[in-house]
C-alpha cells in the first residue's frame, strides 16, 4: 500500500503541474487534470492512513484527520458530479468551497505527515 501509495504521489504532483499549465481558461484540460489530483489524493490518503496506522513512528492522530479531506472530497464529488458545475460558475453554488477545501485539507494532511516524518526521524 505505500508503495502504490508514493506512486500516486507522482502522479498526483504531475496532475497538480498541469492544472498550473492549464488554468481554467483552458477548462477540459484543467479539469482533467484537477480529476488527476482530486480522485489520487483522495486514494493516496485512504492508503497511507491505513498502511501506516500500526506503525510505531506514525501519529495516529494524522490518520483520523485524513478522514476530514475525505468527506469533504466526497461532498465535492457528490455535489459536482455529473452537474458540470465547475463550468458552469454562478456565485451561489457551493462548488468552488468544497474544491479550496478539499485541496487545502489535503495538502494539510501531507503537512502534517511530513511534519510526523521530521519529528520522529523517520
Amino acid at each position: 500500500m505505500l508503495i502504490l501509495g508514493m506512486l500516486l504521489g507522482i502522479y498526483a504532483s504531475v496532475s497538480l503541474i498541469m492544472v498550473g499549465i492549464f488554468p481554467e481558461t483552458h477548462l477540459q484540460q484543467h479539469l482533467l487534470a484537477a480529476a488527476g489530483v482530486f480522485s489520487s489524493l483522495f486514494i493516496i490518503i485512504i492508503l497511507l492512513s491505513v498502511a501506516l496506522f500500526n506503525h510505531p513512528k506514525f501519529i495516529r492522530l494524522i490518520a483520523y484527520y485524513g478522514i476530514i479531506p475525505i468527506i469533504i472530497d466526497i461532498i465535492f464529488q457528490f455535489i459536482s458530479k455529473g452537474n458540470n458545475l465547475l463550468a458552469n460558475f454562478q456565485q451561489t453554488n457551493p462548488v468552488p468551497g468544497f474544491e479550496w477545501a478539499a485541496v487545502f485539507a489535503s495538502i494539510a494532511w501531507v503537512g502534517f505527515l511530513a511534519i510526523n516524518m521530521l519529528i520522529k526521524k523517520v
